[in-house]
């Protein structure tokens, strides 16, 4: 896949957490009517922004410096009650200044926002401090770079200017797309992926939108949805527009700034309950309480199960589109200190011939100490592996859950688009999956990467893996179980598209995935593997499910 972190960067920092549009005769008749509000809210230029103005390093970890101007109380517009905001950038409106120095230029050109970075690896923003709750943000950006590949429409938004959490959605000119949150400062990847079709070229204007409900967000591009964001610090925020570049001179025009009521707001993919599903990402806490253990939901609704293409077995096919009631799924894979947990309250109890965990076993690191079970020192937040298959079953009924069906981990895995791995139709590398690199002692290790690790890592290291849904370590790491047993026809068979349960028995149950001596080929998000129920292996584990009344 092509590197993400490029030289020239152009940023546009929103902030604020949502957006998308109800619909446009609506809108229309709402400016119409509160044009000359809007436009009485001017700026006079001065030497110093009368807004936040924040430069931030996109190539390190931490900002190598931040310059901020706290903005000046302005009042609040009287608009349609479902507008909160309107800039059309026809006026030098406040909140957005005209700034001119060594590094960057801010102007307004020809009725838009121009924004223009001089010095490289930095960011540069203008933020109108701008609190609301529950709104959707839409903005109209075009890329006029020279190189549209390395320079980014981007959008950022936090809490408020005191907080040092934030999330950035960077857009190119080309095809990528990519999603980080920094906390203090502190880069985390959290998506990573191709959408070239989505995405317009250099010159042409691409809209961003995101709609923030609650703790939640979901975010389009050109009106088509990208991925959605749960957190609890998603409540309020300013609005930011920005730019950077590393050594050349980068620039991007902004448009057609929309904030409005979350409730006005008619998606664009009219047939997804996006309300309902903010509703239901709202009403769970983050966390299950039993365990510890962070999950994330997977809505209600049809994807593309299977796959057809050259390189799938033939027990793959075919593509059949599947419905699935909402749910809820750990976004990591059940480690050995959880493990641990479970079986100093249950004990390690036998069950279909074998006991729950392969204690003997040289690759298992949790052992019994003092007459309980604990996780060997580092090897705590690994995967747990040599768990039977009832290992697995006991572990989630105990933990108030349920191991996913085959169908609910192809979905969290692919999402709702049919892609080929959970981050997109990009082959592996050592930064979004732990498999078969060069660490890995077969004759298949692809030899031009490495993930850093020999055999399983830590849940959680490599975020921009992640699904669409934000599950992690749905590729490699290790195999996990599912609660289907395997039949190779059983996707011809008629009647199993709506919310499928797999056959009533068989000889083997499916587990899916791949590992961390897997090739690329096997960590496909449709590829089936099998194993023995009664068998333990050094290269899997599971994660459970949460369904939606528990």
């Amino acid at each position: 896949m092509k590197r993400r972190h490029p030289y020239l960067i152009i940023f546009l920092t929103l902030f604020l957490m949502v957006a998308c549009q109800p619909s446009v005769k609506k809108i229309q008749e709402a400016l119409e009517e509160t044009q000359s509000v809007i436009s009485s809210l001017t700026q006079t230029k001065t030497d110093k922004p009368t807004s936040t103005e924040q430069a931030s390093s996109i190539q390190t970890q931490k900002p190598a410096s931040i310059d901020t101007v706290e903005p000046t109380d302005t009042p609040e517009p009287t608009i349609a009650p479902f507008i909160l905001y309107h800039n059309d950038f026809s006026e030098k409106l406040s909140g957005f200044p005209e700034i001119e120095n060594e590094r960057y230029v801010f102007q307004y050109s020809d009725g838009k926002y121009l924004m223009s970075s001089i010095k490289g690896n930095y960011v540069y923003s203008a933020c109108a401090k701008r609190n609301f709750d529950d709104v959707v943000i839409s903005v109209d950006a075009k890329i006029i770079s020279d190189d549209s590949r390395s320079s980014y429409i981007t959008i950022k938004w936090r809490h408020d200017s005191s907080d040092n959490s934030e999330y950035t959605l960077f857009v190119n000119g080309e095809d990528d797309y990519i999603l980080d949150k920094r906390i203090d400062f502190e880069l985390q990847n959290l998506r990573e992926w191709d959408q070239s079709k989505f995405i317009r070229a250099k010159g042409q204007v691409n809209n961003i939108t995101i709609a923030n409900y609650g703790n939640t967000s979901f975010i389009y591009i050109n009106d088509h949805f990208i991925t959605q964001l749960m957190d609890d610090s998603l409540d309020t925020g300013d609005i930011c527009l920005g730019v950077s570049s590393s050594d050349e001179t980068a620039e991007v025009t902004y448009d057609n700034l929309l904030v409005y009521s979350f409730e006005s707001w008619t998606p664009p993919d009219g047939e997804i309950d996006i309300k309902a599903i903010a509703e239901e990402m709202n009403s769970q806490p983050s966390k299950n309480e039993v365990d510890g253990a962070e999950i994330v939901l997977v809505p209600r609704g049809e994807f593309l199960m299977g796959s057809e293409d050259p390189v799938a077995k033939p027990h793959e096919a075919p593509e059949h589109m599947v419905y699935l009631d909402s749910f809820w799924i750990y976004k990591y894979e059940v480690t050995n200190a959880q493990f641990a947990a479970f079986l100093n309250a249950e004990g390690n109890q036998s069950e279909g011939g074998v006991t729950w965990l392969d204690e003997a076993d040289v690759d298992v690191h949790i052992h019994q100490l003092g007459g309980r079970w604990v996780p060997d020192e580092t090897y705590e937040d690994h995967p747990v592996v040599q768990v039977s298959w009832y290992g697995a079953v006991a572990y989630c009924q105990w933990a108030g859950g349920r191991l996913p069906t085959e169908a609910e981990w192809e979905k969290t895995a692919r999402g709702a688009d049919g892609r080929t791995y959970p981050w997109g139709n990009n082959g592996v590398t050592g930064s979004k999956a732990n498999y078969c690199d060069k660490n890995c002692p077969k004759d298949t290790a692809d030899s031009n990467h490495d993930d850093g690790y020999a055999r399983t890592a830590p849940v959680g290291r490599f975020p921009k893996g992640a699904s669409h849904y934000g599950a992690q370590d749905m590729a490699g790491n290790v195999w996990e179980w599912v609660a289907d047993w395997y039949d190779g026809s059983y996707y011809s068979q008629p009647g199993n598209t709506d919310n499928p349960q797999g056959p009533p028995d068989g000889d083997y149950k499916i587990m899916r995935g791949g590992s961390w001596d897997r090739e690329e080929n096997l960590l496909r998000s449709s590829y089936r593997g099998v194993g023995s129920p009664d068998g333990t292996y050094f290269n899997t584990g599971f994660r459970c499910v949460l369904d939606q009344n528990n």
